[in-house]
């Protein structure tokens, strides 16, 4: 999994990348000092988290917000910031952010947001994998259903072409040649 932190104030991003990477040794764990240079990295490395500070010089974490949810909606964002409003906190989840923190920031909170998306992102990665596999199925069993339907279908119409012959007023020896070749096109149709 890939987090990319956002943080003008190098300390701040430090203490926030540092602590992921303690919390998260496997996980990829990148940083960004400008919104400017957050869609330039992750232009090359897709982020599945974004942990971004809301108000910064140039592209704000709101504008890289909406850049992310554009590109690739299923990037799950947290914003945070020291400049706390019901506004900007409604703001922010409107566009698409999944949660909003007070700077300072609490290590503890932040590593539980995270692992909160985590576990979400992997369960909609199991659901979506049980999904292409159910379509997988589905599609099998049409298609073995369908054929299940035409080999019925021409055994139905050898059994009635048995009936016409057992039926018919010919000699008994033409009937037994012709339901023998009937059952044949019957043996022939189920292989």
């Amino acid at each position: 999994m890939t987090i990319l932190c956002v943080d003008d104030d190098r300390t701040t991003l430090k203490l926030i990348s540092k602590s992921l990477e303690k919390a998260y040794p496997n996980e990829k764990i990148l940083e960004a000092q400008s919104g400017e240079e957050a869609i330039e990295v992750l232009k090359s490395n897709p982020a599945d988290i974004l942990i971004t500070d809301l108000i910064m010089p140039g592209m704000s974490g709101i504008d890289v917000l909406e850049r992310v949810k554009r590109d690739r909606p299923q990037t799950e964002v947290i914003m945070m910031t020291a400049y706390t409003s019901v506004e900007s906190a409604i703001e922010s989840m409107q566009k698409g952010a999944r949660d909003y923190l007070a700077k300072p920031i609490s290590i503890e909170l932040l590593t539980e947001k995270v692992e909160n998306l985590r576990t979400l992102i992997q369960s909609q990665r199991e659901v979506e994998d049980y999904r292409y596999a159910m379509d997988t199925i589905s599609e099998d069993v049409s298609r073995s259903a369908q054929k299940t339907e035409e080999k019925l279908s021409r055994s139905g119409d050898a059994l009635l072409q048995i009936l016409e012959i057992l039926d018919s007023p010919v000699e008994p020896n033409v009937k037994l040649k012709l339901i023998r070749e009937a059952i044949g096109c019957l043996e022939m149709s189920h292989t």
